[in-house]
């Protein structure tokens, strides 16, 4: 059986798409023969058909990886330094490959293609070079508790770790006992669900899930670059980023004049067409189920303004904001931390000593001062409250992915005797 197929994309990009899963470096069939149906989002048409895992497929993934861990395997026993160049290795066939990448991202889902290109494949190759840095750098100390013992400790990987999006197999994963590692990004229903089943072995485990970021303008902002940020923040991706600028918090001296202009900036720069239209700005929706979701918090909020209450404070994942004037810096900051989740945030201001008073006060794991959504992966990326656990990015990472070991060398002429 054939495991790839020659694909033709709407941007007339041809290449053979690999059609099932890549277990101990080869692509095979699922177990149960279970095939998964791939839809572009702008017109609902199939673009391929490919294998679903199941418990037998995670099993045989699961003895890959623990025969690729076993002491004295080839992985093991190659040097960090030779580890950090296969990770450049891979940047470079990233880079080589970026246009098809970043072509069958947008066509599975609806980012529009030029973004998928300089953020998605850039950003990807960006982090395996930065990590690659990392490889032979990842050091332990030495503790000084006298002459007797040399002690110190080695920062070990995680054995068998799995990054999880929303996957069939994933309940198995989170669930098995050789498993010692979850990283896991969706929402907050089923990133308790994760956690919970990665409790049977107590799991090292990361989650990143909900948000309900809050983005506040002062009356001393540049209001252009505030009305610019504020549309960036909740269209990028249209809207399907879980740091979504979705709450905005207006001074009242400035609230009418910047309600204005973000209308707009917004309507003036949104060109809703295909993602591979050159002049596209907003692509589709991820899914249909997605869209009519949207609309639905849309409808509710416009028939029933009681409802304006619920889409404030429930993550919609689109392009889908709510607007509120505050009086005080404490009303402001009140509001800004009146929600289950704290994942993103976002201050305008030209007070430099307000805006880090400000975004000391507010419970997000991440503040952007005077813009919204530039992340970097070397800045770590995470949340606070219901928006996950542990962080992803930059050195702190590598704390999710490693673990201590302490080694205690006593001098055998200095350890006393006991009776």
């Amino acid at each position: 059986m054939a495991f790839s197929i020659t694909l033709v994309t709407p941007n007339q990009t041809t290449y053979k798409q690999p059609t099932g899963l890549f277990i101990n470096n080869e692509f095979i069939a699922s177990k149960s023969r279970e095939i998964l149906e791939t839809i572009n989002p702008y017109d609902e048409s199939v673009i391929t058909h490919i294998s679903a895992a199941g418990e037998e497929d995670v099993e045989l993934a699961m003895q890959a990886a623990r025969a690729a861990f076993t002491p004295g395997s080839e992985w093991r026993s190659i040097s960090p330094a030779e580890r950090g160049k296969l990770l450049w290795k891979v940047a470079d066939l990233v880079e080589r490959d970026q246009h098809i990448l970043a072509t069958i991202d947008a066509w599975d889902n609806g980012k529009p293609y030029q973004v998928a290109l300089e953020e998605d494949v850039g950003e990807v190759i960006g982090v395996f070079r930065y990590y690659a840095g990392w490889a032979d750098k990842v050091q332990g100390k030495t503790i000084d508790t006298g002459n007797a013992k040399l002690a110190y400790t080695k920062h070990e990987p995680v054995d068998a770790s799995w990054r999880l999006g929303p996957a069939l197999a994933g309940a198995a994963l989170a669930s098995h006992l050789d498993v010692d590692k979850i990283a896991f990004t969706g929402s907050t229903l089923t990133g308790k669900a994760i956690a919970k089943l990665a409790s049977v072995n107590l799991k090292n485990i990361t989650l990143e899930t909900g948000g309900k970021s809050p983005l506040l303008v002062f009356n001393d902002a540049d209001l252009d670059q505030a009305v610019k940020w504020s549309h960036i923040g909740i269209m990028s991706n249209m809207g399907q980023i879980c740091t979504a600028s979705s709450r905005i918090f207006v001074k009242e001296g400035v609230y009418e004049d910047f309600v204005r202009q973000f209308k707009d900036y917004t309507v003036q720069n949104t060109r809703i067409v295909s993602q591979f239209d050159p002049q596209v700005t907003h692509g589709p929706q991820v899914s249909k189920v997605q869209q009519g979701k949207i609309l639905e918090y849309a409808k509710s909020a416009m028939s029933d303004g009681a409802q304006l209450i619920l889409v404030a404070r429930e993550e919609v994942f689109g392009p889908f904001v709510v607007v509120q004037s505050f009086k005080t810096e404490s009303e402001a900051i009140s509001k800004a931390n009146d929600s289950k989740y704290g994942l993103g945030a976002a201050i305008f201001t030209r007070d430099v000593v307000k805006a880090h008073r400000v975004a000391g006060l507010i419970e997000s794991g991440m503040v952007w001062i005077n813009s919204s959504q530039d992340s970097h992966y070397a800045i770590p990326f995470g949340g606070y409250k219901q928006s996950g656990v542990g962080r992803e990015l930059g050195e702190y990472a590598l704390l999710a992915y490693t673990q201590v070991e302490a080694v205690h060398g006593n001098n055998p002429c200095h350890v006393p005797v006991k009776p």
